[in-house]
């Protein structure tokens, strides 16, 4: 009687440990189960430094000409009212730097938080502006003006082996100037006068609609593709890359 008592606690000792032991394993496993969901570097859709902003500068002095130094994705409207908008994970945005100088709106990262920020994911830029002279680029970034640019005279400079594109432009007088491996895009341009400059290895391509005067030189192993209809036309070839004007009408006549 006693030992069948004894082995009946006994038993029940024994489940009860077992029972705390499969807690105790099963609570570790949801733990390590836990870790492995929050560890957000093994996820690159979660924002590992908070969720995305957006960065509103409207007071900003008037500009008329914008200089991208550094891998920037910037996306330009002619609007009214002068302004810059960053969006994206709060420690891209702040590693933006944005300053106006004489006319001239300068956008930068912060070469302090270089190492500390991740570069495989940019900010994205929106800029507005009543007028638009110029352009410069610097680095490997992206510049691209959606819709209409009406203005006078517009400089464009692209170094290094940046992209910008524009949708639409009317001015008096345009100047392209592409420098090193960049790229270079017009979808519709019209003006009295153009002059491209490829001075290096990258390539334009400018589609004229009733433009002027267009004046190319091609220095280096870069091309320059024209079509569209223009007045006249002037090439100067000086290395081994190529001027295509098959696709263009010269006063009436395709070249």
């Amino acid at each position: 009687m006693h030992n069948n008592q004894y082995n009946t606690t006994m038993k029940r000792f024994f489940s009860i440990i077992m029972a705390v032991a499969m807690m105790l394993g099963f609570a570790a496993c949801n733990s390590s189960n836990a870790k492995v969901g929050v560890d957000s570097k093994n996820d690159n859709s979660l924002n590992y430094d908070g969720r995305k902003v957006t960065k509103q500068l409207k007071s900003l002095p008037y500009f008329n000409k914008v200089v991208l130094d550094g891998a920037l994705d910037v996306e330009f409207s002619q609007a009214s009212r002068g302004g810059v908008a960053i969006k994206g994970r709060k420690s891209i945005v702040d590693n933006v730097k944005v300053k106006v100088k004489n006319q001239t709106l300068y956008l930068s990262l912060d070469e302090k938080d270089w190492f500390r920020v991740d570069h495989s994911e940019k900010a994205d830029i929106y800029v507005s502006s009543p007028d638009l002279i110029s352009v410069v680029m610097r680095g490997a970034g992206d510049f691209e003006a959606k819709n209409l640019l009406d203005t006078d005279t517009l400089n464009v400079e692209l170094n290094g082996a940046g992209n910008i594109d524009f949708d639409r432009i009317v001015c008096d007088e345009a100047y392209l100037i592409v420098k090193g491996a960049g790229n270079l895009e017009v979808d519709k341009l019209t003006a009295n006068r153009t002059k491209i400059a490829m001075l290096g290895v990258g390539n334009a391509d400018v589609e004229f609609k009733n433009a002027g005067h267009v004046d190319c030189l091609l220095s280096g192993v870069g091309n320059i593709d024209l079509e569209g209809t223009v007045k006249s036309l002037s090439k100067n070839v000086r290395g081994t890359g190529n001027i295509d004007t098959t696709e263009l009408m010269v006063h009436g006549c395709r070249k």
